[in-house]
């Protein structure tokens, strides 16, 4: 049988659930029609039959991921390592703010000032 969580769904919205595990489930016109009524959506006749195979193979899809066994595989939120490498927190230039501070017009205690702009 399928999923439990996926069953349930499925029945809420009225379609059936007897394919069991392995078997390709498969949609017919009528339940696309019934998903697009449930999601409000306006699906033209003649586009039914190609919903229903495309919807058809993202179950079949769902229910093969369903089938692998991850019991022991570890939950991860991202599938790339998160450990960050850090550099050494090292100073690699040299002090020049009295250099860079020259061409100013104001400086004050090693800030440059300005004038006041609101008063």
């Amino acid at each position: 049988m399928l999923d439990s969580a996926v069953a349930s769904r499925r029945l809420a919205c009225g379609l059936t659930c007897t394919s069991p595990r392995g078997t390709p489930v498969s949609l017919d016109k009528e339940e696309v029609r019934t998903i697009a009524h449930l999601a409000r959506l306006s699906v033209e006749e003649e586009r039914l039959e190609p919903i229903a195979a495309e919807l058809s193979r993202v179950l079949d899809f769902v229910d093969r991921l369903n089938s692998v066994d991850t019991s022991n595989i570890e939950p991860m939120a991202n599938p790339v390592s998160s450990e960050l490498l850090l550099r050494d927190d090292v100073v690699t230039e040299t002090d020049e703010r009295e250099q860079l501070q020259k061409p100013a017009p104001a400086v004050h205690q090693g800030y440059f000032t300005v004038p006041r702009v609101i008063e």
